[in-house]
């Protein structure tokens, strides 16, 4: 778990381990014959990712989401990566009061891919797509309301398919970033710092308890090491990961409202 520490307030980040993803909270297996009348209204409101201070993201969008938030490593078995989003609690600053995602900063797949998911049982053996029934963008379809419907007769819609779709890539992506994170493990690359950023009027934030890319043991990394990770794609992930760092006084300035202080590690 990470621990974020503003002030006095301290908050943790979700683990990867929790019993059910982030954010589902009744997910079943879509079925024509149970869900045969439901509908997926436009997800154009993000309130669902109001309270969190992270969000799982794969290796492909490291470099989309460098320039907006920091990409850490959460501790685990996986050192599964995470983008901060928050500071002082569990809530995500780039929610708007109106439930949009803040203008010029991108939406993370995994928030994209809500309410649906692919789960992944222990042993391998993969679940077909669900759908979580408590989100606020599914409900009953009606003649010439809003919302597409998932079925049509016995057979998935356009809507379905491309839902299905979409998790499935996104469950490619997943492995990939998981031989990413075990590859930087056995390369003993993570390691766990403290990040303190400095704000207005005095203030400061620190983060604890997350894991980073140590600059110094990548930069030795045996020539041979470098070439694979360059051609399978590692090496652009470490370094979008590094360069997102900088995105720490961003942060602190949506969090404050006032000029923040490059941040500092240790």
């Amino acid at each position: 778990m990470m621990t974020v520490t503003t002030g006095t307030k301290t908050a943790e980040v979700e683990s990867a381990d929790a019993r059910l993803p982030l954010f589902y909270e009744r997910p079943e297996i879509l079925d024509s014959g149970r869900h045969g009348t439901i509908a997926l209204q436009p997800l154009t409101d993000f309130g669902f990712a109001r309270k969190t201070n992270s969000l799982p993201v794969t290796a492909e969008e490291f470099f989309e989401m460098a320039g907006h938030y920091p990409i850490v490593f959460v501790p685990g078995a996986e050192a599964a990566p995470v983008v901060v989003i928050g500071l002082g609690g569990d809530h995500n600053l780039f929610v708007e009061a109106d439930g949009r995602w803040a203008q010029g900063h991108p939406v993370p797949a995994y928030v994209r891919r809500y309410p649906f998911i692919l789960f992944e049982p222990k042993g391998g053996e993969r679940l077909p797509l669900c759908v979580d029934m408590a989100a606020g963008v599914i409900g009953e379809k009606a003649e010439g309301g809003e919302g597409e419907p998932l079925f049509d007769g016995a057979g998935p819609t356009a809507v379905a398919k491309h839902a299905l779709a979409f998790c499935e890539d996104y469950q490619r992506q997943i492995v990939a970033t998981r031989a990413l994170s075990a590859a930087l493990m056995e390369a003993d690359l993570l390691v766990e710092r403290k990040i303190t950023i400095a704000a207005g009027a005095g203030g400061r934030h620190e983060m604890v308890g997350l894991l980073i890319v140590d600059e110094e043991k990548f930069n030795a990394l045996p020539d041979d090491t470098v070439l694979a990770w360059r051609r399978n794609g590692y090496l652009a992930a470490v370094y979008a990961h590094l360069l997102s760092m900088r995105r720490w006084p961003d942060l602190a300035l949506r969090f404050e409202g006032t000029v923040a202080k490059p941040a500092t590690t240790n």
